[in-house]
């Protein structure tokens, strides 16, 4: 399963929701107007594991290109585990999110009409 989040830090927040699914990575990619955009942020891709879990897989450009987040992106999985902190300089911590960025439900694309 692969999901999709409007950025990469709407998925470091613990207990967040991908916009969208699909056991095809492709089809996620394919589908990828359907995110909402967030400034110019790119989206930010993840696989789905056993139990609920997720694995970051990388930034998906504009063009539907993916890009690796970096060599420790093992980072994004930890903040969003609540392991690790986004850095170690608080004036660099991205604002909070609201409830109102985030989606409400997540869209099966293997089940969605």
């Amino acid at each position: 399963m692969f999901g999709l989040w409007r950025t990469c830090q709407h998925y470091c927040e613990q207990d967040s929701i991908p916009d969208i699914v699909s056991v095809s990575r492709t089809k996620v990619i394919d589908n990828r107007g359907r995110v909402p955009a967030f400034g110019r942020k790119a989206k930010f891709l993840a696989q789905g594991t056993d139990g609920g879990k997720w694995t970051s897989v990388g930034f998906l450009n504009p063009d539907g290109t993916l890009r690796a987040p970096r060599r420790d992106q093992d980072i994004y999985d930890r903040v969003r585990r609540g392991q690790a902190k986004w850095s170690g300089d608080v004036k660099s911590y991205p604002p909070s999110l609201t409830t109102a960025d985030h989606p409400i439900r997540t869209i099966d694309l293997d089940t969605a009409e």
